[in-house]
């Protein structure tokens, strides 16, 4: 903002006659072009956030209303590069376990492989509680605070039992 008004000082001082048509073009058409390019940045931050909360507020509607698969999940996760999903007998649900229960309809994560999916086989199964193990704070794990809210449980690896 300093530059822009040093830029206004500096033409009204050096400029007998004031013309404000060059001024706007040259002088401060840089911080217009600027302000062009944030505003539709934050148009686009904005619309992003929206469609978020949307898919957020979809997975949670669908989580409430849906009968549990499972009285519990426990979810392993320190981080997205590998986890592990139980049951609360302790059977590991490997991938193809995860993509048969996973419904279509809430499959959001574009460019991710099916092996790889992490909330919507979770969201699917609707647990009607979800044990996290994690010491990462990352966007899978706050998904997944904001779509489980009461029934989500964050826990230390130390207290992993499976």
């Amino acid at each position: 903002m300093d530059a822009f008004y040093e830029s206004v000082h500096q033409h009204l001082i050096d400029k007998d006659t004031f013309h404000w048509q060059p001024f706007m073009q040259f002088c401060i058409g840089k911080y217009i072009h600027y302000l062009d390019k944030l505003s539709d940045a934050i148009f686009e931050e904005y619309q992003m956030e929206q469609e978020y909360q949307t898919l957020v507020d979809t997975l949670r509607t669908y989580v409430h209303g849906a009968t549990p698969l499972s009285t519990e999940l426990h979810l392993w996760y320190p981080g997205r590069e590998r986890f592990k999903l139980c049951d609360g007998n302790g059977n590991e649900w490997n991938a193809i376990e995860r993509l048969r229960n996973t419904k279509s309809m809430l499959v959001f994560e574009e460019g991710v492989l099916p092996a790889e999916m992490i909330i919507s086989p979770i969201a699917s199964v609707a647990p009607k509680r979800l044990y996290v193990y994690t010491d990462c704070d990352d966007g899978v794990i706050q998904t997944l605070r904001n779509i489980f809210q009461e029934r989500i449980n964050l826990r230390s690896f130390t207290q992993w039992e499976f």
